[in-house]
């Protein structure tokens, strides 16, 4: 007889398995579902906490060892290092990764041969580490955020209204920061000579500052502690240890001794702060604020991704009460009133916004009306930089005379600030933005010669030596223009329309419109000057003596001149159409504003009349005249010579 299956759909075969169910349950001695819920619970928690533990120990280990790799420098990297592959090209800006503090600096420091699985794990890492540090909050408290608008500010520089302005929003910042722990302040003092006033203006701040925060009543007596230090050459500590009361520290930034080496090393005395007071903040658990107070972009900028590196690992938050830097230029200018009660304007370095120069050097045909160096509306890349990815601001204090722009407009074409390492690679995957890059470096220490417009023609010999004097610099520029600006430019062409990021799609169109312009300027000048050479004009009047060469809308320099002529303009009217109301567009009105072809025009000039007897006489009398000047200048007393300091 067939032994009998069950049915699974029977329900006498049902009851049957339950009722076995239940005679065999009684030879069990453990029943799992018999147990209450919050035991099932509790070692389902105490399994996954074991887990955990053991992933987060490991990987401590591992972010101890991770070594750190320097990066190439700023001033040492050569156009003729830049190299284009077909990489395909990442979002920048506002579309780039630079929402995640630091991790930018993170991947600065990973080795090469790392994959980008290891990258990853090891950013995890670093977050994981900084677990047992207090951190500080990313959202405003209520009584903050009801002092300030919230705004985005990561990777941004921020307008303060001076240094009272500054000085207010730093006020907050501390405020908000004594909320959360005890804190300390570090006022690192820039002491160049030029940072005199913003240092007293500070002074006399900083005591109703401690005033507002004690009115406040944050935390005990000793929750804020202070910190001063001065930077040149050398770091300077002016308090020994940090110090309670504000009288303290008021006395010690007037003590800070000016530095005449002219050399700011920002970067080096960062690093001396957070070595010699590291234990407030990784015994004590202290916030630890450094504030740095300086007018220019520091002389070891080079040393940014280290210094971030380290700062973003402690929780040390950066601040800056500093300059604009110049639009796509290294040096600015700044006024100085010298020993003799004379203002001088003497060169600083205070620039570009940008990793690297994104701005061609060349100057203006007839002036350049404050254009050659004005505000770019954000601070230097490096202390922007190390500002942004500690979760501190780069307060700007002062800005350069010239245009100003809308700050909202400008977030659009705001610069990257990745390493050094990060910045090259996204440039190289780009050859338009490669070609825009190396112009500007080969552009960025050349001088653009000035143009002789009037020419003496009373006698034909004299004009051809003027000419032939006027044509010798630029002949020179001409061959420069062509091979280190307009070659790689139009060698880099193909990848324009692959730019998404409008900062580049800007500078790009301006580079090739600018220095398409000036070739045409410069090559219709030399050919107008050698037609004139060998074929010289009439006087439209028999007694002129003269001719300039004036800017005319048209040029008889040529079919190929007219050509680069129209291409110029197109390229700059793209500018000012597609990026209005940007620096961009400023400079790209002022190349148009000047005409960029040539005409000749005859006139009379009295001084240029000469005598028969007179040419006779002339050379007798400039020797005499010359002697006797010598003379008077050995008898009367030489004038003190005016020492020009370094800023």
């Amino acid at each position: 007889m067939a032994e009998h299956q069950p049915d699974p759909l029977n329900s006498d075969d049902l009851t049957t398995r339950a009722a076995e169910g239940t005679h065999g349950s009684q030879n069990r001695w453990f029943r799992p579902k018999e147990l209450p819920s919050w035991a099932i619970s509790l070692a389902i928690h105490a399994l996954v906490l074991l887990a955990l533990a053991r992933i987060s120990y490991n990987q401590q280990l591992r972010a101890n060892l991770l070594p750190f790799v320097s990066t190439t420098e700023f001033d040492d990297w050569q156009p003729d290092q830049l190299e284009v592959d077909n990489l395909e090209i990442v979002d920048m800006g506002n579309d780039s990764s630079m929402e995640s503090q630091g991790e930018s600096a993170l991947a600065a420091i990973t080795p090469a041969e790392q994959t980008q699985d290891s990258v990853e794990q090891d950013l995890t890492t670093a977050v994981q580490i900084e677990i047992d540090v207090p951190v500080y909050e990313q959202i405003a408290s209520l009584q903050e955020a009801e002092l300030v608008e919230k705004v985005d500010i990561r990777g941004t520089s921020e307008r303060a209204g001076g240094v009272d302005g500054a000085i207010d929003r730093l006020t907050l910042e501390v405020a908000s920061s004594l909320r959360q722990e005890k804190t300390l302040v570090v006022w690192l003092l820039d002491a160049s000579l030029s940072l005199k006033e913003r240092r007293n203006a500070i002074a006399n701040r900083i005591e109703n500052v401690y005033e507002e925060l004690g009115v406040m009543k944050l935390g005990a007596e000793d929750s804020l502690l202070t910190g001063v230090v001065s930077f040149g050459e050398k770091t300077h500590f002016l308090t020994e240890k940090p110090v309670e009361q504000a009288a303290d520290a008021v006395k010690a930034i007037h003590e800070v001794k000016p530095d005449e080496s002219g050399e700011e090393k920002v970067f080096a005395a960062v690093s001396a702060v957070v070595e010699k007071w590291k234990p407030y903040r990784t015994k004590q658990r202290r916030n630890f604020i450094i504030i740095i107070v300086t007018d220019e972009r520091g002389d070891d900028h080079e040393q940014v991704d280290k210094v971030t590196y380290d700062l973003s690992r402690l929780g040390v938050r950066v601040y800056c009460l500093g300059n604009s830097a110049v639009f796509g230029r290294r040096v600015g200018y700044q006024p100085y009133q010298l020993e003799d009660g004379s203002f001088r304007n003497l060169p600083v370095d205070q620039g570009p916004e940008s990793a690297f120069p994104e701005r061609l050097g060349l100057a203006f045909w007839g002036g350049d009306n404050g254009l050659n160096s004005f505000s770019s509306g954000f601070g230097p890349y490096a202390l922007t930089r190390l500002c942004s990815e500690t979760g501190g601001i780069y307060f700007i204090a002062a800005e350069q005379p010239g245009p100003k722009f809308d700050s909202n407009l400008m977030r659009s074409y705001m610069p990257d600030y990745k390493s050094f390492a990060d910045y090259q690679e996204s440039v190289r995957k780009n050859p338009a933005v490669t070609a825009l890059i190396k112009a500007s470096l080969n552009t960025s220490n050349r001088e653009t010669p000035s143009p002789q417009m009037v020419f003496r023609a009373d006698r034909l010999e004299r004009l051809k030596q003027e000419i032939d004097e006027a044509q010798k610099p630029f002949a020179d520029f001409v061959y420069h223009l062509e091979n280190e600006v307009l070659k790689p430019l139009s060698d880099g062409e193909s990848g324009r329309e692959q730019i998404v990021t409008p900062r580049w799609q800007a500078g790009y169109d301006l580079a090739m419109g600018r220095a398409l312009a000036s070739w045409v300027r410069t090559f219709g000048y030399n050919k107008m000057l050698a037609q004139m050479k060998v074929s010289p004009l009439e006087f439209t009047r028999e007694n002129n003596n003269m001719w300039r060469l004036l800017p005319a809308e048209e040029s008889d320099a040529g079919g190929q001149v007219k050509k680069y002529t129209e291409l110029a303009r197109a390229y700059l009217n793209r500018v000012i159409s597609e990026h209005p109301d940007t620096p961009w567009a400023v400079l790209a009105v002022k190349e148009l504003e000047s005409p960029l072809g040539w005409e000749w025009k005859d006139g009379f000039n009295p001084n240029f009349v000469e005598q028969p007897q007179q040419m006779q006489q002339q050379p007798m009398l400039l020797l005499e005249e010359e002697r006797r000047r010598q003379m008077q200048r050995r008898q009367q007393p030489q004038p003190k010579p005016v020492k020009i300091p370094k800023l």
